[in-house]
């Protein structure tokens, strides 16, 4: 047993050698990295480095081969990937859902992406596709700010044969209103239905809140959570003139 002594087995080294009850060599072995084992040398031997340098390793191997994961280019690969591939992606039913899809070179290879795409210009930019209803591949995107994708988005994206801007002033609804509702594939008796439904459930008196608030004189946060609980404006009135009497009583 002494020969096995300060045998090497992979990265570790064995530092104490023992005899079980039933005759078996128990060892313990030091990584190189300070961790300490101790077991049977027949199963020992085949192992090469401790669990923590294992995990290491292999993490090395697959994750950090161009150094570059958690990146903002690798995050933005990663992310136009699961859009157009990922089934189970929030946003997949408007992109692969609908057909859009990411160039073959790109999809099997970030070094690729980051070859054609380099590095975002700041913080801010993200990735953007110059035709919203083409592809992810090199002609067809560029690193943009939010406010490029915005116009971008709005002045190149037709639903139902018109932009969220030119439905906001046909129908009369604000345009982030329409905006965000078509950007969830509503149609647009759906977004007219939403919008008289929020108009029903936030307003009192055919009055936006904050102007029925304006014209009685009574603090915003006090009507909102009542409006919202589905109180009346007499009954908001009958509650807030019950709440000054009690503020303005005097302690006898």
């Amino acid at each position: 047993m002494d020969n096995l002594l300060n045998q090497a087995i992979g990265d570790r080294v064995i530092v104490a050698v023992d005899q079980t009850r039933s005759g078996g060599v128990r060892v313990t072995v030091e990584c190189k990295c300070g961790n300490r084992l101790t077991g049977l040398y027949s199963t020992l031997r085949r192992t090469k480095m401790c669990v923590s340098c294992s995990g290491k390793a292999l993490n090395q191997k697959y994750n950090h081969t161009h150094g570059m994961t958690g990146t903002k280019a690798y995050r933005s690969w990663g992310s136009a990937k699961s859009r157009v591939l990922n089934p189970t992606d929030k946003d997949y039913s408007k992109y692969g859902g609908r057909g859009i899809s990411i160039c073959d070179e790109w999809k099997d290879s970030f070094e690729a992406f980051y070859r054609d795409m380099g590095e975002p210009p700041s913080k801010k930019h993200t990735l953007e596709r110059i035709d919203v209803n083409g592809n992810y591949c090199k002609e067809n995107c560029k690193w943009a700010t939010p406010l490029e994708q915005t116009r971008n988005r709005t002045i190149t994206k037709r639903h139902f044969g018109k932009t969220p801007t030119e439905w906001s002033k046909l129908l009369g609804i604000p345009y982030m209103f329409v905006f965000r509702h078509l950007g969830k594939g509503e149609t647009i008796p759906e977004i007219q239905t939403a919008w008289k439904n929020r108009i029903r459930r936030y307003s009192i008196d055919g009055l936006t809140i904050p102007t029925w608030c304006k014209k009685h004189d009574i603090p915003y946060s006090f009507v909102y959570e009542r409006v919202k609980a589905g109180m009346s404006s007499e009954d908001i009135l009958s509650e807030r003139e019950d709440f000054n009497l009690r503020k303005n009583k005097k302690p006898k």
